[in-house]
């Protein structure tokens, strides 16, 4: 129908927005059904929501529920006579009364009456006091698909989905439904399906908060995809000067074929285009093609000429400063590190056992001219650190020595038969480590300096094959915790020469991640390294986060499932009780979450986790199950949740094939 120029003036004199309308018309015309409309290009219905929670609401209660694809929520909102909620209450709270002192109520009714009148006096008071205003709302989701069939499966999985509302497709009703989308309350109140509101507490309503535009837009960061309301999601999460933000730590998780290892490569790159220095730990092959054409190195952790020495000693401990390597820090940590390898490798060892170890190796590495009792006083006779590879002793020295002491404990007619029986499980363990692999244990370090190469992956996949036995795990786990070893030297050497360039005003930090050179370790497959037999290497994981922040590292732990690895105490196990202590401190580190879809399992576990860590709300973790490819839930800690879809273009999509 076309208007004349006077029908156009008349019509905007009158208040019509004539271009809003044209811009929402549906294309093709409209047809009403009884339970649903049909367009032109498109089938749509109208749920109205009757009923709702009651109680446990949490901040955005609300979002989940109308922020979902394919649907358009329209809220209406009025406010409630005063005069008329007070009679009410007064109505209901002597109902209430009259049964409280029934002698014929049971007293489960009357304790639920109690508690019922109390929130309604409560109620009273605060409208009396003007401190609560009581509103009424009314939600219709307009719910829209390509077929028919396809939209009433989504009408039916909305329903099973959130089962604590109460809401219906009304007969007959559609027209109503499509026509109020544009009335006030007031006025859709008295159409004539008699629809009426729902009170509800001011306070209430404004926590559910839901009709937000959603985006984020960080300070030197990239696009990584939009939000539902197709707002940029713009990230950078090297971004720390915002007070809430203090640690580049991320964890990522979700099903296979969910997207996410398309955005662990988002984020690779965004690392490699600020300059980091990149270090992965792949057991899969994911990051062969990314580091090469990152003209990276790639580290086959088998290969001899990659060989880390066990007791060569890192520089990894620093002065409370932050200014200058501590000799003997860094020796106390690498006899703790050659500790844990032992346990690692044999877990039947006892404290005792340990602790024996710790004094052997103090004795070793004296008799090696290397190190000395009383070492504060003696810091003169200490030579430890930086030293050429061939200075260091090795596992086959260290075996001979062990067989020394063991010949001298057994020679001793006082022999003490603990300390005897210690150093034999000693020596066992390592005299078997030389001689079932001497090809990666035994010898000096020929990897090469790896300090100056800005991406390097250590491909983990062959000794990850190899791990078909608990031995062979337990090989995999030491041979991962020594080349972590050797990456947190270097983060030291890094951090250390940062704060120097900073302390003497040869760099500001810009907190942005552009201008100080962070090392960014990604760990794929971490559940790989999570396993409850070795909690010493989630342990030592823990600790080196720890002391990641103030060396400029990053770090990212990705997993495809998070049951196993957030596993309840069934069996009350020293070793249960030490790996979980490790992973709660790794999760009480984590500044980002990123959830794609979980499994059932998945969500159960992390819920429970949740709940004593308020991070990730209940509500937000439920919509994780309705996640399609590509979609996901991330938690910035101390800020907010961004439910978003990421989005690369052709050029990263074929790199990252």
């Amino acid at each position: 129908m076309k208007f004349s120029e006077y029908d156009r003036r008349n019509l905007i004199r009158n208040g019509y927005d004539l271009q809003f309308i044209a811009d929402t018309q549906p294309a093709g015309n409209i047809k009403i059904h009884s339970g649903y409309i049909e367009m032109g290009n498109a089938f749509v219905t109208f749920l109205d929501v009757y009923k709702y929670p009651k109680n446990n609401l949490g901040f955005f209660w609300l979002s989940s529920l109308v922020n979902q694809e394919k649907v358009i929520a329209f809220l209406s909102i009025g406010t409630q006579s005063k005069q008329k909620i007070q009679s009410e209450l007064d109505r209901s709270i002597s109902e209430l009364q009259s049964r409280m002192i029934d002698s014929h109520s049971k007293a489960s009714e009357t304790l639920g009456s109690e508690s019922e009148a109390q929130k309604f006096y409560q109620l009273l008071s605060d409208l009396d006091t003007e401190s609560e205003t009581e509103k009424k709302i009314f939600l219709r989701l307009m719910i829209y698909d390509t077929s028919l069939s396809k939209l009433l499966n989504h009408v039916q999985e909305i329903r099973e989905n959130y089962y604590a509302y109460a809401m219906s497709r009304f007969i007959d009703e559609q027209k109503y439904d499509y026509q109020s989308i544009f009335m006030p309350l007031s006025k859709q109140e008295k159409m004539a399906n008699h629809r009426l509101a729902k009170d509800i507490e001011a306070y209430d309503l404004g926590g559910s908060y839901m009709f937000d535009y959603i985006n984020l837009i960080d300070e030197g960061g990239h696009y990584f995809g939009f939000t539902p309301t197709n707002g940029a999601f713009i990230f950078n999460p090297f971004n720390l000067k915002n007070n809430n933000r203090t640690r580049v730590f991320s964890l990522v998780a979700g099903q296979s074929g969910m997207g996410k290892s398309t955005f662990l490569q988002q984020l690779n790159d965004d690392a490699f285009m600020r300059g980091e220095y990149i270090r992965n730990f792949d057991v899969s092959g994911e990051y062969t093609q990314s580091t090469l054409n990152q003209k990276g190195i790639i580290i086959d952790t088998t290969k001899e000429e990659n060989q880390v020495n066990i007791f060569e000693i890192f520089p990894t401990v620093t002065n409370s400063a932050g200014n200058k390597i501590s000799e003997i820090g860094s020796f106390n940590q690498n006899i703790s590190r050659i500790k844990t390898t032992a346990h690692i490798l044999d877990d039947s060892l006892s404290k005792n056992d340990l602790k024996m170890l710790e004094g052997l190796l103090n004795q070793f590495y004296i008799q090696k001219g290397m190190w000395t009792v009383n070492p504060r006083h003696n810091a003169d006779k200490i030579n430890v650190l930086n030293l050429p590879h061939e200075q260091y002793p090795t596992l086959s020295e260290f075996v001979i020595f062990l067989e020394e002491q063991q010949h001298l404990k057994e020679s001793k007619i006082s022999n003490n038969n603990v300390e005897l029986e210690s150093i034999k499980n000693i020596t066992h363990t390592f005299r078997l480590l030389l001689e079932k692999h001497s090809d990666i244990f035994d010898g000096h370090t020929t990897i090469p300096n790896l300090e100056k190469e800005r991406v390097v992956t250590f491909d983990m996949s062959a000794v990850k094959a190899m791990s078909t036995t608990s031995s062979d795990n337990k090989l995999f786990q030491a041979q991962f915790f020594s080349y972590l070893s050797l990456i947190s030297s270097h983060t030291v050497n890094n951090g250390k020469k940062i704060r120097q360039k900073i302390k003497n005003h040869q760099l500001v930090d810009d907190q942005l991640g552009m201008n100080i050179d962070y090392y960014y370790i990604n760990i794929d497959e971490t559940e790989d390294y999570f396993q409850l037999q070795f909690p010493d290497v989630v342990a030592v994981l823990a600790n080196f986060m720890e002391e990641m922040r103030k060396n400029y590292v990053g770090i990212t732990l990705a997993f495809p499932t998070l049951k196993d690895i957030l596993i309840s105490n069934e069996t009350g196990s020293k070793e249960y009780f030490e790996y979980q202590q490790a992973v709660n401190k790794i999760f009480g580190l984590i500044q980002y979450y990123h959830f794609f879809q979980l499994s059932n399992g998945d969500q159960k576990a992390i819920s429970e986790y949740f709940k004593r860590n308020r991070s990730v709300t209940i509500e937000q973790l439920d919509t994780l199950k309705n996640l399609e490819p590509h979609q996901l839930l991330t938690t910035i800690v101390g800020e907010r949740s961004y439910r978003w879809e990421t989005q690369l273009l052709d050029e990263q999509l074929a790199r990252y094939k």
